[in-house]
């Protein structure tokens, strides 16, 4: 089952009007993003800061779909240093992974986040992680799918390791709550493998082109969404979150 944009909203268009029993709006936020969008991190923790500030008036669900900056990596993954030299050259990339003064290492620091650089970094392939957190949305509901992408993001940019290694993505695993046979089932296999790549295509088509990509929209009227790219300031988060509960 997709969880993206495909099946889940149209579920929730096709459900028939029901008296409004919350004493709180829930807000949904679909966030397209890359397990290797350093930005995505940062837009995740400018997100949850923008619901800490309304914590107790609105009541807010994120949940996470795939999209691929680098497709076709290898298991073993490719030397980030390289992968970065490749995309933007190679003063731009040690800027970019070196520098102090690097924007994503900067605007990081903001929100206690450490994007850290040594040799024999990688880049891996997002997509076993995708799959896996396909099934967790599914099998565990957005919140433990959340705890999961901050566990893949820290094990990515603060602690270096290869998140196309099943044990990378098994201890992510472990630390948001599933077990360790659900995620060999999953990581071990084809599963969601369609799923995964058919949102992609989705969400390229729909003219997803960067991530992340947020969309935000009050459970009970899914058709009237609020739209934004970037980190944005978590004040501007909570100025849309705030427009949208007003529906």
């Amino acid at each position: 089952i997709c969880y993206s944009f495909c099946t889940l909203l149209e579920r929730e268009e096709k459900k028939p009007p029901q008296k409004k029993i919350m004493s709180r709006p829930l807000v949904i936020v679909d966030v397209v993003s890359d397990i290797l969008c350093p930005f995505c991190w940062i837009g995740k923790r400018a997100m949850e800061q923008a619901i800490g500030m309304r914590s107790g008036k609105i009541d807010v669900e994120i949940r996470w779909h795939p999209f691929f900056l680098r497709r076709g990596v290898p298991r073993e993954g490719i030397d980030k240093l390289q992968a970065y030299t490749q995309k933007f050259g190679r003063d731009r990339a040690e800027y970019f992974l070196l520098s102090p003064e690097s924007p994503v290492k900067v605007h990081g620091k903001r929100y206690g986040l450490e994007f850290n650089y040594k040799p024999g970094c990688v880049v891996g392939d997002s997509m076993p992680g995708h799959r896996l957190l396909m099934y967790t949305l599914e099998a565990h509901g957005s919140a433990i799918q959340n705890k999961l992408m901050e566990g893949i993001f820290r094990r990515f940019f603060k602690e270096c390791e290869n998140i196309g290694a099943p044990q990378t993505l098994i201890s992510a695993a472990l630390e948001a709550g599933l077990t360790e046979a659900e995620a060999k089932a999953v990581i071990d296999s084809d599963k969601y493998l369609k799923e995964v790549t058919a949102c992609d295509v989705q969400n390229n088509a729909r003219g997803i082109s960067g991530v992340p990509n947020f969309e935000i929209y009050i459970s009970t009227a899914p058709g009237n969404k609020a739209h934004t790219s970037g980190a944005q300031d978590p004040e501007y988060f909570a100025s849309l979150l705030d427009r949208v509960a007003k529906q």
